[in-house]
């Protein structure tokens, strides 16, 4: 029928769309057949670290950022995709924050906490983290604005900071140093 041409069209110029986008960065990683479209997931990395063993400064970047409005349904799975893996990077940086040693590991800490914050600005524990490093540096300022943009960031999401984080700030700020769970 002409209706299935116009669809078999679509969906033929969508993938074309769409692999030409994937194709400047990740060859390969789209797979069709007469039956779905499918990503090779083996592919794609969610890892929060470069091949140097470096926090990847790129890691908080928009999965497939040039392919939105393709279509309706391809646009549905690509925010599922992105909120999946914003997910697993958080959960990994969650715990690789709680594997830290605090003495030994401490830059990699306040890294691993600030790329928290970028991946999930209202993540309460990784502004706890930041504001005990910038506490124990006799930083206060710093903590104030770590703080702060919680705070913000909680307020455009319409919630507040909870007790335990506003009660850690205020300690953190008024006594001496000491570090928080996530």
């Amino acid at each position: 029928t002409r209706e299935q041409k116009q669809g078999q069209d679509s969906l033929r110029q969508a993938l074309y769309t769409i692999r030409s986008a994937l194709e400047k960065e990740v060859p390969s990683v789209l797979v069709a057949d007469r039956l779905g479209v499918f990503l090779d997931r083996s592919a794609l990395s969610y890892d929060l670290w470069n091949d140097d063993d470096i926090i990847d400064e790129t890691c908080d970047g928009i999965f497939l950022e040039d392919l939105d409005n393709v279509a309706p349904v391809f646009d549905e799975w690509l925010r599922t995709m992105r909120r999946d893996i914003r997910q697993r990077q958080v959960i990994q940086a969650e715990r690789l924050m709680g594997q830290a040693d605090v003495d030994e590991d401490l830059p990699d800490l306040h890294r691993l906490a600030e790329v928290t914050l970028k991946l999930d600005p209202c993540h309460e524990g990784a502004a706890r983290k930041l504001i005990d490093i910038y506490a124990d540096r006799d930083e206060p300022h710093h903590a104030r604005r770590v703080f702060e943009e919680l705070t913000e960031a909680l307020h455009q999401q319409n919630l507040t900071v909870s007790e335990k984080t506003r009660e850690h700030f205020e300690q953190s700020i008024y006594t001496p140093y000491c570090f928080a769970e996530v």
